[in-house]
């Protein structure tokens, strides 16, 4: 479902043979025409377009007209440590969606909460990357971070919407990788075969620099992190992604 079907992303997606319907996740009966018919659907929510009580608004309108239309099972792609009292705004709405999906009458569902994505972090050099590494260097400050690409958090949902007997009422942390910038950087070299850079930026410039929700999220990067278990994510995926693995595919597909 997307509010532009003639974009290039959505050709893109047509010319995979996927069936690409236009709807607004604020439209409820948009929402309910897209899922008419459907007995699964795959629930992503986005707090930058109308900010988190926008988020929550739109992930609870979806919930309820899918369970209007009668969808048998729902996988909805969360974030990590959702139910820990992160602080972090966004965080907090993706946890009242969940809490409304489980209390929906949604016969079954399963929850994905993915760490921070790999894709967070350009794969080709230039001032984004050098941008991206300088800014969480500063966060950080020598901590590691769990990662997940979205290429895994595919997986994971896929397997939910192909067995949903197997995954009903599962909340699953993912995580492929926990890495420091410095591991990043050895990692971009090894593939790249040059070091990268990076922009040094002043710990102290960063709340100066990112808005109070990136920079709440990034206090919490250093002060708490992600529980995700690694080994358990690969005992069922043990193609998940590392970093390293992460930016060869990118480097493979560019």
């Amino acid at each position: 479902m997307t509010r532009n079907p003639s974009s290039d992303k959505s050709q893109a997606l047509k010319a995979k043979g996927i069936e690409v319907v236009q709807g607004d996740m604020s439209d409820g009966q948009s929402i309910r025409t897209a899922l008419t018919g459907c007995e699964r659907a795959f629930l992503v929510t986005d707090y930058q377009a109308k900010g988190v009580e926008g988020e929550t608004e739109s992930g609870n309108l979806f919930v309820d007209q899918a369970a209007a239309v009668g969808v048998k099972h729902l996988v909805f792609s969360s974030v990590g440590n959702a139910d820990t009292h992160t602080g972090v705004p966004h965080f907090e709405s993706k946890f009242l969606i969940e809490q409304h999906l489980r209390t929906s009458t949604i016969p079954s569902w399963t929850i994905l909460r993915p760490a921070a994505f790999m894709e967070n972090f350009p794969p080709a050099g230039g001032m984004q990357r050098m941008m991206t590494l300088g800014l969480f260097d500063a966060a950080l400050q020598g901590k590691s971070l769990k990662l997940c690409s979205v290429i895994d958090i595919g997986w994971f949902a896929a397997q939910a919407l192909e067995k949903p007997g197997e995954w009903n009422g599962r909340i699953m942390e993912l995580a492929g990788d926990d890495i420091t910038v410095a591991g990043m950087k050895a990692a971009y070299e090894k593939v790249e075969g040059g070091k990268p850079w990076e922009v040094p930026i002043p710990q102290l410039a960063l709340g100066a620099m990112l808005p109070k929700e990136m920079y709440l999220m990034f206090t919490w990067f250093r002060e708490g992190g992600y529980v995700a278990d690694i080994g358990a994510c690969r005992s069922i995926h043990p193609g998940m992604l590392t970093f390293e693995e992460w930016v060869r595919v990118k480097h493979h597909d560019d």
